[in-house]
């Protein structure tokens, strides 16, 4: 909902601590009718993700799942991570997940227990944005032929 500001919420980067290295942002899709699968994505027709600097403001970046429909209910849609010299970068995603710990709502155990499998899933990629970082920032690379 718009115009009641329905799902905003406000991000402050420069307010985020610095042993923060990346966020990430998931929609959850949850069943109202209580399914054993528990794939809320499933009938889903469409989902968006879209930022903007203020409530009121254009959209400077809009993400847009025009057929959501999947055996999922957890989608990472973006992440903001630590660049080259701590600069915050964005980066869209496009990754589903079957969640079990989220099939029965979002209970603070369920959340918890949803982070952590999150978390070790995806820890390849904030190893591989660390090294890209590193690599910028020191000038490192692979040269073609060479050792």
């Amino acid at each position: 909902d718009d115009a009641a500001g329905g799902g905003a919420f406000a991000l402050r980067l420069r307010q985020v601590p610095e042993s923060v290295y990346s966020l990430l942002f998931f929609l959850v899709a949850r069943e109202t009718a209580r399914e054993e699968h528990g794939a809320g994505f499933e009938n889903v027709r469409e989902a968006e993700v879209r930022l903007s600097t203020g409530l009121r403001q254009p959209h400077v970046w809009r993400w847009r799942q025009g057929t959501p429909e999947d055996m999922a209910n957890t989608w990472l849609c973006v992440v903001f991570y630590r660049g080259p010299f701590g600069h915050w970068r964005m980066e869209p995603l496009s990754m589903k997940y079957l969640v079990m710990s989220l099939k029965d709502g979002l209970t603070e155990e369920g959340v918890a227990e949803a982070s952590r499998n999150l978390t070790y899933r995806l820890r390849w990629l904030a190893k591989d944005r660390r090294w890209a970082a590193a690599e910028a920032e020191r000038g490192l690379g692979w040269v073609a032929g060479g050792c």
